[in-house]
């Protein structure tokens, strides 16, 4: 606001925001409970641009932080030490001073003695010159959520996703595209044995992290021209050596030519050649323990491969780009 040609600034709260502090009886360190006092008050400081707005401020945020159980000793200290800081020093920025070592460790009743432990004997590696190199800016041990009964009873799906996806692994550890081996099988003759596949339009590469051959089902495959380089993404709930049958005899079929993009493209660009037709396995996909609609999911695959490696016309032979399957 402008108040006597001056812009002054203050703290605005809605009438019916409701009191989000933290509670002081929460399970949180106590030096966290405490800054939270001192955080708060100064703050106000820095964004009350006169000692009457921050006056008034204060008051009101006493009374929040006595509504959440916090001691009236605290909340005093806390303000005052506020009120006696210059609000310019605030508004600067501080410059870094020596970085700390971070010491990490589960938040519990045992966390403090192991805190004043580290106190007690650090002075110990000091007497070594490596070690006081490292640790001249001292250590600054920090507590981290511990594990708690919700991670046993509702444990997170995003966090074992987040394990290398380990829920989606077999028992091989072998990955990449690799033929089934089996004398009779056509796919075998164009499939591509590789650990990654590349875009050959921007020519980024992306590693397999499935073990796929002929016979994997569900899964998404990557159709490349060996002679022009353009690419086709498709997918298949069948066997890969099926779905691949399929395209191979429609290209080679007269009649088929026309049924598809990619026959299409093969008759044109090479008079239906399958020699130049090579295919690769590129994921393999799995429903979470949590079920689904793995139909669903298969055709978002697809649709996710198709926007990052390019391949739509008329950079790639894929002509469909449905985006229905999201929503």
């Amino acid at each position: 606001m402008v108040v006597d040609k001056e812009i002054q600034t203050t703290i605005f709260r809605k009438p019916y925001s409701g009191n989000t502090l933290l509670h002081a009886t929460s399970c949180h360190p106590k030096n966290l409970v405490g800054g939270i006092t001192v955080g708060q008050f100064l703050r106000l400081r820095r964004n009350c641009s006169t000692d009457m707005t921050f006056q008034e401020q204060a008051e009101e945020m006493k009374e929040r932080f006595l509504d959440r159980g916090y001691g009236r000793k605290i909340v005093d200290r806390a303000y005052q030490r506020a009120r006696q800081t210059k609000r310019m020093s605030l508004l600067s920025v501080n410059p870094m001073g020596e970085k700390r070592k971070k010491a990490k460790q589960g938040l519990s009743e045992k966390f403090y003695m192991v805190l004043d432990i580290v106190k007690k004997y650090i002075p110990i590696l000091y007497a070594d010159d490596d070690f006081h190199k490292i640790l001249k800016g001292g250590v600054n041990s920090i507590p981290r959520r511990s594990h708690t009964l919700r991670d046993h009873l509702s444990p997170s799906m995003y966090r074992e996703m987040n394990k290398g996806d380990q829920r989606n692994r077999s028992f091989l550890k072998i990955e990449g595209s690799h033929k089934c081996g089996s004398r009779r099988c056509i796919t075998c003759q164009h499939m591509k044995i590789s650990k990654e596949f590349k875009s050959t339009v921007t020519n980024t590469s992306f590693k397999i992290r499935d073990y796929i051959n002929c016979n994997t089902s569900t899964v998404v495959y990557l159709i490349t021209c060996l002679k022009c380089q353009k690419q086709y993404v498709g997918c298949t709930s069948r066997t890969l050596k099926e779905r691949i049958r399929e395209h191979l005899s429609q290209i080679k079929n007269p009649k088929t030519v026309e049924k598809s993009n990619i026959t299409r493209h093969f008759s044109r660009c090479n008079g239906s050649d399958v020699a130049y037709f090579s295919v690769q396995g590129i994921e393999k996909v799995r429903l979470g323990s949590r079920g689904g609609n793995l139909a669903g999911l298969l055709a978002k695959r697809e649709l996710f491969w198709i926007f990052y490696l390019h391949t739509r016309l008329p950079l790639g032979l894929n002509y469909e780009f449905d985006v229905t399957c999201f929503t």
